[in-house]
């Protein structure tokens, strides 16, 4: 499937504005953690299934081929792009080590409370510093590009790349997510990535 760079860009911006709502959400079940709460674990599960699926595996690569086609017309951005695949593979990393130690617990077992909020913590502050550098400096990138050069399309693969959860359907896996979402967000009060 090929995708103008206009219509890739403002996808990846609204996977950017769901994927700090969700780190919201993680925020607030850190912060229970901290103040000895016992937090939603289940709602960290759902998160941490919903963040090491879709964003790793569609939003986090389609930004990797953004990287590769911005390269296409201008080499010399890899001096101040060339972090983006690696941060996507450290993100993915540090995801899937926080979602195997919530399933530890889900599981029985022991995991220390301080673990958790480190890694919750540093989830978290990875992925938002790794997001607001990516709109500062690669989205910008490619809209200066786009008004100076014919970009082609870029092609994305043909695999499934609806959101299962913010897409038009939410799949059943993540019913009970979005209805945590629901009930803990006021969307109209809340602006991410604007």
């Amino acid at each position: 499937m090929k995708q103008d760079v206009e219509t890739l860009l403002t996808n990846l911006r609204t996977d950017h504005r769901n994927l700090a709502m969700l780190l919201d959400l993680l925020q607030g079940e850190t912060q229970r953690l901290e103040s000895l709460e016992e937090p939603d674990y289940e709602l960290v599960h759902d998160i941490m299934q919903y963040m090491t699926s879709y964003p790793d595996a569609v939003h986090h690569p389609r930004e990797d081929l953004l990287y590769r086609h911005i390269l296409t017309v201008r080499p010399d951005a890899d001096e101040n792009l060339r972090r983006v695949e690696a941060d996507h593979d450290n993100i993915a990393t540090l995801g899937v080590k926080l979602r195997d130690d919530i399933d530890s617990i889900a599981a029985g077992t022991f995991v220390k409370r301080e673990v958790i909020i480190g890694e919750l913590r540093s989830y978290r502050e990875t992925l938002l510093t790794h997001m607001y550098w990516e709109e500062r400096e690669l989205f910008a990138l490619a809209d200066e590009l786009q008004s100076d050069s014919d970009w082609s399309n870029i092609d994305l693969g043909g695999a499934d790349d609806r959101d299962p959860l913010f897409g038009s359907r939410v799949d059943r896996k993540f019913r009970r997510l979005m209805a945590g979402i629901q009930q803990r967000i006021v969307w109209d009060n809340q602006q991410y990535f604007v």
